[in-house]
C-alpha cells in the first residue's frame, strides 16, 4: 500500500492521473492536506518506506520527520528518504542510521534506517 500526500491542487491532479494510468487504486491511498496534519493522526498501518520532498525554505523536514518518527509512522527496520535543502537542520532520533547521503547543488538527498 502507498499513501500520498500533496497539498498542491495541480500536483494532486498530476499523482491521480498516475495512480489511474498505473492501475493501481487499490493500493493507492491519495490525501490532499497538509502533511504535517496528517502526521498527527494515527496511522491506518506502519510503513516500511517514505519519501518526502517538502518545500525548500519552509522548514518543513524536521518536524515531518519527527512526527514520522513520534506518531509511529514507520515500521521496524523502515527506510525514510528525503530531497532537502543543503543546509537544513534536522533533529533525528538517535537510533537512525544514515546510510547514504548526497549533495548535488542546493540540494540534499538522505536515507535513513531504523531498528
Amino acid at each position: 500500500h502507498a499513501l500520498l500526500v500533496e497539498n498542491s491542487v495541480q500536483a494532486m491532479r498530476c499523482l491521480q492521473a498516475n495512480v489511474e494510468t498505473l492501475g493501481v487504486q487499490t493500493e493507492t491511498g491519495l490525501i490532499k492536506d497538509d502533511v504535517l496534519k496528517v502526521l498527527r493522526r494515527p496511522p491506518q498501518q506502519p510503513y516500511n518506506l517514505v519519501f518526502m520532498d517538502p518545500p525548500y525554505r519552509k522548514n518543513l523536514a524536521d518536524p515531518t520527520l519527527r512526527l514520522l518518527s513520534t506518531r509511529h509512522w514507520l515500521a521496524p527496520g523502515a527506510f525514510v528518504t528525503a530531497e532537502i535543502e543543503k543546509d537544513a537542520r534536522l533533529t533525528l532520533p538517535p537510533e537512525w542510521t544514515l546510510e547514504a547521503e548526497r549533495l548535488f547543488g542546493q540540494t540534499r538527498i538522505c536515507i535513513w534506517t531504523l531498528p
